[in-house]
């Protein structure tokens, strides 16, 4: 950055506001594609009461709609209402998968009398978000919860 620094400023008399940003911002992103540690994440749909049932419906409906945005011909509406009859299929599907799950939770709770699995589960369905603690509050630095 100081080797561009010197550059920059030799050279940034020449252009204008939107050309000096340009060339800021496209330095920056160089060096974040080249410095900056990267983590691909998956956005996949994972959930347990997803069953492989269910697995080849959400292809199938895939598949269908590919087709119908893809079709202009006369049998663009037949596939348009396939699709949304499987989407239909499908959302039904997982609220059934999703209800038999969570009772088969409540239910070994009850049987197995072990109820962990039953509030790992109420745990992960919390959507508690107390954010990140301030670092300093008027200057000062918040006082942490100190052992007695």
């Amino acid at each position: 950055m100081s080797e561009f620094s010197d550059e920059y400023f030799r050279s940034c008399e020449e252009l204008h506001v939107d050309g000096k940003w340009a060339t800021i911002k496209a330095q920056l992103a160089q060096l974040v594609d080249k410095y900056v540690p990267s983590k691909t994440l998956s956005t996949r749909y994972r959930v347990p009461w997803l069953t492989n049932v269910m697995k080849r419906l959400s292809r199938k409906k895939k598949r269908l709609y590919t087709r119908a945005s893809r079709n202009h011909g006369k049998l663009r509406e037949t596939l348009w209402s396939r699709y949304k009859t499987c989407k239909a299929e499908f959302n039904k599907g997982m609220k059934q998968a999703k209800e038999q799950f969570v009772n088969n939770i409540i239910s070994s709770a009850f049987d197995d009398n072990d109820t962990k699995p039953f509030w790992k589960f109420v745990r992960a369905k919390r959507c508690d978000n107390n954010g990140i603690v301030p670092l300093k509050t008027d200057g000062c630095m918040p006082l942490l919860r100190q052992s007695v």
